[in-house]
């Protein structure tokens, strides 16, 4: 083939002689291969001669006619391809015998060709017309009738003589037959009526296939319809009629219509299923695939919201089922419907029991008792008070016991089947509950699950009762046994208490042996508790004992500490009291007694008498002083040095003070003798009819003389009778004297200015007094008289308290004048004494008779005009009524029009009129507002006119001209709001600005038009000079030490290049790590620990205001950077990529871009250079929503940090953080035009409390922030947002903070929580914070004194007793270490020990009860053993307090000072501080004086 093609193409050059020669010789090869070809055709053409009758397929996608003919025409065609090349041959080889022979054989070839062509064309047309006819001439449709089904009657015949009419056609060559002609012409006709037939008998078949039982009777006569329509397609109808399209389609609309509707019934059916297929799936969902440990948590909520959405649902299936209805066309009283509803009926009662049997199933298995299985429930033993008990409770007789929640929980799932109406309603049953109950299986299942739960608290109850034995330590009140301890050395028992009742028990004190016993006992008890398991599992219960062994290890303390405290203060008060007895007595009986001086030899003898009175007890005390003290000792409980110091000089002191009164006495020994003879001779001479007090003062002296001396003196007791009656008689009278001033002051009262409730309590409190005097007053005649005086003065004022009701008019008094005969002039001057004249409490009655009288005849002179147009008696007024009822009407319409007008008037007056900026931006605006204005002064100067309000407000037109006013003025106010949002547009942070604070920033501009160019300018400038001196800062950071860069650079750049070159070191160190250093990271972390410390001692240093809050942030910064390079050390990372290190905020700056960025994990910020000032605290987190193009939603409880994390993440980005406080008045306009600023400035808006805005306007919120969402997505420079087109920068960020579980508080749309990335904030670490807190105040041990600091507050919430005043949390850790810090920086050589526990002291001991007051005095010196810190006194403040009490005119009594200076002490630290106390503790008395020393202290401004 080749070569022949490579002749015809240059066969020209065959002439030149050379190249003849050369292919000369060639040409027999060529002939050769001709004919070699042609037998190769010769063998294929027999090949398909032999198979040509089964008409084997040889073209793909050709009939088989078609493509034997395309077979034979290729074949053809290749033959002549063949002999066609010889043709351009010119050569004597190609006329000899050979060629001939060969050529001949092509001819043969192509004869046989030609006669295969007309044996295959001429079998086919053979029968080609009979075919046709034959089939065209069958009806559409074939019936059969075993199935039912529709089947179309096209023969696949006529398809193959379609298709080979058409093959035949693009082969040409070959003279078609009419007959296929005729049936080709008609081809799209025959397509269309067979496809139409096929989806007709395709939806026919499969609506008859799939119809259920109960849906047949509702559509077998529209079946019917349709078999009836399909009769002619049968039987007459065949594909030769003519006409037959109009009924085609007609039928498959028909068909259509139907199966359309009958898919749609599926549908609904299938979404019925789907459902009840929720419901399940919403109920794993609401427990957390049935989390034991959540189904009893916000039980009440989750089943209401589960019993909503099973509402939901069953509305949804009741609105399926009706749509069905209409769809059958069916009649909802017939059978046929109600069977199919009672089908619905059964799929959902189905599901109710799959959801039942499913949960039952569970709490099934979670109640089974399986080795090895893991307990499934949790019940608490814990102690309230004086009740042991389980948490939920055991006690069947308890509400919400654990087997009444099991028992309501399975009730509650029972109760969903109730929250759907009854499908089919002719069963007279309103929802499914009452045949689920009636389920056995399910009952069975229920009933055994509660016998389970029975046996299991059966269980736990009888484990409780095995710490009955330890009730006598919370049912034993500690104080009475103590004090019984103290009086019988022992608790006796009530019994025993009883039988001694009469003659008492004897005492007997303890002994220090049965203390150390007490104490050993509780002791002992505390370490076998101790040992008591946390948690005893009864199978699948677990009972948790760990809040009760807590609370029990609590208790045992408390019994053990009130022992140990009775010891105590024993100990130390013994010493004090024998040292200072010691003390005295030795400087008293020091002094020399000279003959006749009797006062010194009474104090001599005095002094005697009280060593005689001590000497005996005196040697035991001392070794029992001391027994106690080493008891103490070995409890662990020291006693302070001086104690110890004074126990060891005791005896020897008492021994030197006896042997000198031994000494004294010898000498006044002759004194004493004389004067034994004086006082003989004055209890002979003493009698009883002078000045009673002169004789009780000398009866009192005489006795304790004799004492001294040793003389017996006769008992006085007619004077002591005597006294007691005149005790008893002054205080009646001076009851009297009381109780008569007090009323002779009330009747000097004005009529007008009675308080008869302040009175009426003051005699209440006279008559409660009285009650408290003696019993032997009562009978006096001066108690029967005062008692008769307060009675009838309380009768009085109930007549009073009538009296004073509004209704009664003079007409009224002068009756009750009248009725009395009393008269007086009713005026403003007349007193309470001239109404008491009328003696009220003899005519209460009548009082009372008057009174009523006096409302009736006032309630008839208000009736209403409307109540006047009801009566029946109206007819002779009814003019005049209705008249003043139009008048009124019209009054009150112009009133209120009148106020609109002149609120809308003088909001724009300061503005259209004070603005010359606005009158010139909206000058046809002001023009009419000035127009306005005139309008309206001239008709305020009419109406002043006329000084009648009906009168004025009833002028004809006012109430119109009213109302075009305000028309005019709302056009002006729409004006004024487009015209402001021009100004927003142009400088977008005027979104966050109200529309009077723009208008008053507009107005004081100088050149308006000027002020947005301005204010962009000014924002550009602050962020390239932020930009400028972070790149300076970072710069020089390196050519000075740290302590003195900070100081040249503002706190943000300063704080900023810090954080950046902290980055810097790290990724320096994990270089170095790589390099083979490997202490490279702990060697920076050894420079961090001095740079901090550097801080702290600047800290204690003089430093302003400003440079102490740089200072005090950069150490916070340092404290966190410190620990995560510890974290990374302790985590061996050895490099850069390290997760823990990776998770940081880093900052960086690139050089090359002049940028400082921030990384953390995968997500990149660009420093957005937002000047913002001082710096606290920066918190990673959120920065994954942003990198997600998604928005943060911090939730959590009040006091987790929500906002201020937000803030300071802002912070740490450089970017300004917008805080809205959201309220149900927000609006999505208003919140979509903070929004639009936000879009427009590329700054952060944190919405605090953001589900407190209604639902309505969260589900259009969460399209406002879509919609920005996806503008940052697509990465648009602009977009459309509210209508316009505005500039986006993509650095914006949309953050929300919730409060979950709050009033008034509503539940985000889903669409709304799909934008925002939750992020639950938790209670911080106290201690972390506290020690961050102590560095920034110059700590330098901070850790250790953090753990203590944290301890004391955690041991003081669980042993102080609970007072609603005392704070234990974060603000009050601040604010004794604000306290703590100044007190380093005023003593900077002080302990930190010694400061942070003056300052825990001084702080905290204001706020304790005194009952508490010994507990926290005992954890401080735990917490800082052997740590005495004298209490420090500011003398002049106390002598600045003690003058403020004189000027009050109180007593300087020393604890009132000590709580005024504490008062004083407390607000130098705390904006407010709250005064607690019961009645009569001088709570207000405090306060003021305090408030007096503060306004005399220098500089002092407190206002009352």
């Amino acid at each position: 083939m080749l070569v022949q093609e490579l002749l015809s193409i240059f066969g020209v050059l065959q002439k030149r002689p050379v190249i003849a020669s050369i292919f000369a010789v060639k040409y027999a090869n060529l002939l050769r291969m001709f004919e070699a070809e042609m037998d190769s055709c010769k063998e294929i053409f027999d090949k398909q001669a032999k198979v040509k009758m089964n008409y084997v397929v040889l073209h793909k996608n050709m009939p088989v006619i078609a493509g034997n003919l395309k077979w034979s025409q290729e074949l053809r065609e290749r033959i002549l391809s063949q002999r066609n090349q010889f043709r351009h041959i010119n050569h004597q080889s190609l006329h000899t015998k050979e060629a001939n022979l060969a050529f001949q054989k092509c001819d043969r070839m192509l004869a046989l060709i030609d006669n295969y062509d007309q044996q295959i064309y001429s079998s086919w047309t053979e029968s080609l017309d009979a075919v046709c006819q034959a089939n065209l001439n069958q009806p559409f449709l074939k019936w059969n009738e075993e199935s039912g089904l529709y089947f179309v009657n096209f023969n696949p015949e006529l398809s193959a003589v379609l298709r080979e009419v058409k093959y035949l056609g693009l082969l040409k060559g070959f003279n078609i037959t009419d007959v296929a002609l005729n049936l080709y012409s008609k081809r799209a006709i025959l397509d269309m009526c067979v496809g139409n037939w096929k989806l007709i008998t395709d939806s026919y078949n499969k609506l008859h296939t799939c119809i259920l039982e109960v849906e047949f009777p509702l559509v077998e006569h529209e079946l019917k319809k349709i078999n009836k329509q399909l009769r002619p397609a049968t039987e007459t109808l065949t594909w030769q009629t003519e006409d037959s399209w109009e009924y085609i389609q007609q039928t498959r609309k028909q068909m259509q219509d139907l199966n359309s509707r009958m898919q749609k019934i599926k549908y609904n059916v299938e979404a019925i299923h789907t459902i009840v297929h929720d419901w399940s799936h919403a109920l794993f969902f609401l427990h957390n695939k049935y989390d034991c440990a959540t189904l009893f948590l916000d039980k009440e909520e989750k089943m209401t919201k589960y019993y909503k959405f099973i509402q939901d649902g069953g509305e949804s299936i009741h609105q399926l089922v009706e749509d069905n209805l209409h769809l059958f066309c069916a009649d909802p009283q017939a059978d046929e419907w109600k069977v199919y509803t009672e089908y619905i009926d059964r799929i959902i009662l189905d599901g109710f029991y799959i959801i039942i049997k499913s949960f039952l199933q569970y709490l099934n298995e979670c109640t089974e008792t399986l080795p090895k299985s893991s307990p499934q429930f949790e019940v608490q033993l814990v102690l309230n008070g004086c009740e042991l008990s389980f948490s939920p409770p055991l006690d069947l007789e308890k509400e919400d016991n654990f087997y009444d929640l099991i028992e309501e929980l399975i009730n509650d799932i029972y109760k969903m089947a109730s929250k759907v109406k009854r499908v089919a309603k002719h069963l007279g049953i309103d929802n499914y509950q009452q045949e689920v109950y009636t389920m056995s299986d399910l009952a069975a299942m229920h009933q055994e699950i509660m016998k389970k739960v029975k046996r299991a608290v059966d269980k736990a109850t009888k484990y409780q009762t095995s710490f009955d034995k330890y009730s006598y330590l919370w049912m034993n009140d500690q104080k009475e046994f103590m004090r019984q301890f103290l009086l019988y050395g022992r608790f006796p028992s009530s019994e025993e208490l009883e039988v001694q009742a009469d003659c008492g028990l004897p005492e007997s004190p303890p002994q220090l042996e049965q203390f150390r016993e007490q104490i050993n006992i509780y002791e002992t008890l505390y370490v076998q508790v101790s040992a008591f398991e946390d948690a005893h599992t009864f199978g699948w219960l677990q009972v948790c004992i760990k809040p009760f062994k807590l609370s029990l290890l609590n208790i045992i303390k408390r019994w053990s500490w009130i022992f140990k405290e009775h010891l105590l203060h024993r100990v130390v008060d013994s010493v004090n009291q024998l040292l200072s007895f010691i003390t005295v007595t030795e400087e008293g009986i020091a002094e020399k007694v000279r003959d006749g001086d009797y006062t010194g030899l009474v104090q001599i003898m005095t002094h005697l008498m009280a060593i005689r009175d001590r000497k005996s007890a005196a040697d035991d005390t001392f070794e029992s002083l001391k027994e106690t003290a080493e008891l103490l000792k070995t409890c662990g409980q020291q006693l302070p040095e001086h104690v110890y110091a004074g126990l060891a000089e005791l005896p020897e002191k008492w021994k030197n003070l006896t042997k000198i009164a031994l000494t004294i006495k010898h000498e006044v020994a002759p004194l004493q003798s004389n004067e034994v003879s004086v006082i003989r001779r004055k209890c002979v001479q003493f009698e009883t009819h002078r000045h009673i007090i002169k004789q009780e003062a000398e009866m009192h002296s005489l006795q304790e003389t004799a004492k001294l001396f040793e003389v017996n003196v006769p008992d006085y007791k007619q004077l002591k009778q005597c006294h007691s009656d005149i005790v008893l008689l002054k205080s009646v009278w001076d009851m009297v004297f009381f109780i008569q001033t007090s009323i002779d002051d009330w009747t000097k009262t004005q009529w007008k200015q009675i308080n008869v409730e302040q009175m009426d309590m003051e005699l209440r409190r006279f008559a409660k007094e009285m009650k408290t005097l003696d019993k032997e007053v009562r009978v006096w005649d001066v108690y029967a008289g005062l008692t008769s005086m307060v009675k009838n003065m309380l009768t009085s004022l109930r007549a009073l308290t009538e009296l004073q009701n509004p209704a009664v008019r003079m007409r009224h008094w002068q009756e009750l004048m009248n009725a009395t005969g009393v008269g007086f002039i009713m005026d403003a001057d007349t007193t309470l004494g001239d109404l008491l004249a009328l003696q009220l409490y003899r005519l209460e009655e009548e009082v009372k008779n008057i009174v009523d009288k006096a409302v009736k005849e006032m309630a008839i002179e208000k009736v209403q005009l409307q109540n006047i147009l009801m009566s029946k008696y109206v007819e002779y007024f009814f003019v005049d009524v209705c008249s003043w009822q139009k008048k009124l009407m019209i009054t009150d319409l112009v009133i209120s029009m009148w106020m609109e007008v002149q609120r809308t008037w003088a909001y724009l007056y300061s503005i259209f009129i004070g603005s010359e900026d606005i009158r010139n931006q909206l000058s046809e605006d002001a023009k009419q507002f000035d127009e306005i204005d005139l309008n309206f002064k001239d008709l305020m100067a009419m109406i002043v006119k006329t000084k009648k309000v009906i009168e004025t407000t009833n002028n004809l037109g006012l109430l119109e001209k009213l109302e075009i006013l305000q028309r005019r003025l709302t056009h002006c106010e729409k004006a004024l709001a487009e015209y402001l949002e021009t100004k927003r547009l142009s400088f977008p942070r005027f979104y966050f600005v109200s529309a009077m604070d723009l208008l008053e920033i507009i107005s004081k501009e100088g050149q308006p038009k000027q002020a947005e160019c301005w204010l962009h300018n000014l924002e550009e400038t602050m962020r390239t000079t932020v930009q400028h001196e972070i790149m300076e800062a970072v710069a020089a950071y390196e050519e000075k030490p740290r302590d003195q860069w900070l100081f040249d650079y503002p706190a943000q750049v300063a704080l900023t290049g810090t954080q950046i070159w902290w980055t810097t070191d790290v990724g320096i160190a994990f270089e170095r790590l790589e390099e083979g250093f490997e202490t490279a990271l702990k060697d920076y972390n050894k420079k961090q620990i001095a740079q901090l410390n550097v801080l702290i001692n600047m800290l204690l240093g003089e430093l302003t205001h400003g440079d102490r809050q740089k200072i005090m942030t950069i150490c916070t910064i340092d404290v966190h950077a410190r620990d995560v390079v510890a974290k990374l050390i302790a985590q061996k990372a050895t490099k850069g990529q390290a997760f823990a290190w990776l998770s940081q905020l880093r900052h960086r700056w690139d050089d090359h871009h002049r940028q400082c960025f921030i990384n953390i994990c995968d997500a990149q910020f660009q420093y957005s250079y937002e000047y913002l000032g001082n710096m606290s605290r920066c918190y990673i987190t959120l920065t994954q929503s942003l990198h997600l193009t998604m928005s943060g939603a911090p939730s959590g409880p009040a006091g987790t940090g929500k906002t201020e994390t937000t803030k300071d993440l802002g912070r740490s980005l450089g970017i300004m953080v917008y805080v809205f406080n959201c309220s149900e008045q927000m609006d999505y306009k208003s919140i979509g035009n903070i929004y639009k600023g936000l879009a427009q400035t590329g700054v952060w808006g944190c919405f605090d409390e953001f589900n407190r805005i209604s639902v309505e306007v969260l589900s259009v919120v969460a399209v406002q922030v879509k919609t920005i969402q996806d503008a940052i997505r697509n990465k648009k420079k602009r977009f459309y947002f509210l209508g316009e087109s505005i500039e986006l920068k993509p650095s914006v960020g949309i953050f929300i903070t919730l409060n979950p579980g709050y009033a008034g508080r509503t539940e985000l749309p889903e669409n709304l929580k799909a934008l925002f990335r939750p992020c639950a904030m938790v209670i911080p670490d106290f201690e972390l914070i506290c020690e961050i807190m102590l560095v920034a105040e110059g700590f330098i041990d901070a850790r250790q004194l953090a753990r203590k600091f944290i301890s004391l507050y955690a041991l003081c919430r669980e042993l102080l007793s609970k007072q609603d005043h005392y704070d234990w949390g974060l603000r009050a850790i601040k604010s004794v270490l604000v306290v703590a810090g100044s007190l380093k920086r005023g003593d900077r050589n002080s302990p930190e020990e010694q400061v942070l526990m003056h300052a825990l002291r001084n702080f905290n001991l204001p706020k304790i009860v005194s009952n508490d007051v010994p507990i926290f005095l005992g954890l401080i010196g735990d917490l800082f053993p052997s740590l005495e810190v004298p209490q420090k006194k500011d003398f002049d403040l106390e002598q600045m307090v003690r003058q403020s009490i004189s000027e009050l005119h109180l007593q300087p009594e020393d604890n009132f000072i000590l709580k005024a200076t504490q008062l004083e002490e407390l607000l130098a630290v705390r904006h407010s501080v709250f005064v607690i106390g019961v009645a009569g503790t001088g709570k207000s008395q405090v306060s003021e004086g305090t408030l007096v020393t503060s306004q005399a202290k220098p500089g002092g401004t407190w206002t009352e």
